[in-house]
Parts: structure tokens; sequence; C-alpha cells
């Protein structure tokens, strides 16, 4: 299927940076598909291997890093929508436990007075930290589903706040960005 799309814009739209960019938005293939396709219709268009490369990485980049914000600000808007149904509602918040099952068990401890202010913030600070490193973590490998768009849903579910999201996962994406380059310059050379 995703063949299919990436062929329907190869076919469509007789720009190679502007099916790199268009694919890179697109989710499931995202960066880590746009740039080996990029790479491969550049060569094709007759562009030194190393500009290919440049090029599809920064396009496919810039697409996917572009899309982060109106993808996390609608998956929180529509979770809010969601959360007002009565019996989603219920799911959702079993979701977000889930997520989220440290912070929940920490702050029901300090309503019943068992934990001090001290405590919290100390343990707020180590969530952040967890929270950066795992979205950077989830974005940065190279595999199939760990991109902007699951990474955006999970940030959503296990409520960081855009700020705190924004920073780990374009970092992530950057590396994997890196990552699919530095594969599809060595070994798409001998294909």
């Amino acid at each position: 299927m995703i063949d299919i799309i990436i062929e329907f814009f190869k076919q469509v739209i007789n720009n190679p940076y502007l099916v790199v960019l268009i694919i890179s938005v697109l989710p499931l293939i995202e960066l880590r598909g746009a740039i080996p396709v990029g790479f491969s219709m550049f060569i094709a268009y007759g562009m030194p291997v190393e500009l290919a490369i440049l090029n599809s990485f920064i396009i496919a980049f810039i697409g996917s890093s572009l899309i982060f914000p109106v993808i996390y600000v609608g998956l929180e808007w529509g979770l809010g929508l969601l959360e007002k149904i009565k019996f989603l509602r219920k799911i959702i918040k079993k979701i977000r436990a889930k997520f989220n099952i440290k912070a929940v068990k920490l702050q029901q401890e300090v309503n019943h007075g068992t934990k001090d202010i001290s405590d919290l913030k100390e343990y707020k600070l180590k969530l952040q930290k967890i929270q950066f490193y795992a979205l950077y973590a989830f974005v940065a490998v190279p595999l199939p589903l760990t991109g902007v768009y699951t990474a955006s849903a999970v940030g959503v579910f296990a409520k960081v706040s855009f700020k705190k999201a924004l920073f780990p996962i374009i970092l992530g994406n950057f590396t994997a960005g890196v990552l699919i380059s530095l594969a599809s310059y060595l070994f798409g050379v001998f294909i």
C-alpha cells in the first residue's frame, strides 16, 4: 500500500523536492520512507550521490518536523473532545494511567499527606528527564511506527506539554534522519 502511495506521488508530481516533502508528512511513511525515496529520485535525475542524500535528508527532516505542531495540538484538541464523552473518558483515563502510573501513585501519596512538596518537585524533575529521553529514543530509533506521529500520540497520552515534547521529538527525528541517510548512502550506492 505504501509503495502505491509513493508511486502515485512520483507519477503525478514531476518535482522530486515536492514529492519528498509530501511523503515526509504522511503517516507511516514520514522521514523514514521519504529519505530513501528522495535519494533514489535525485540519483535518477542525475544529481551527485552526496548532494542527493543531503537534499533528501533536509527536505524530509523539514517536512516531518513541520507536521509535529499540527499533530500534537490536533491530538490534544481531539483527545479533549473525546474525554467529554462519558464512556470514552474512562478508556482514555485507563490509557493515560498506563503511561503515567508512577505519577498517579505519587500524586495520591501527596494528596494523602505521605509525601511533602519537595519530594514532588524532585519527582517532577526526574519524570521530565525520563520523558525527554524516552521520547527522544522512541523517535531516534528508525523503526516502523516510531516516528513523529506515534511519539506525538505517546506524548499527548502521557500528558507531556507541547513545549517539553517539542525538543526531544525533533531531536529524535533528526537522529533518525541521520541514521537513515547514512544507511541510504552506504547501501543505496550499490543498488
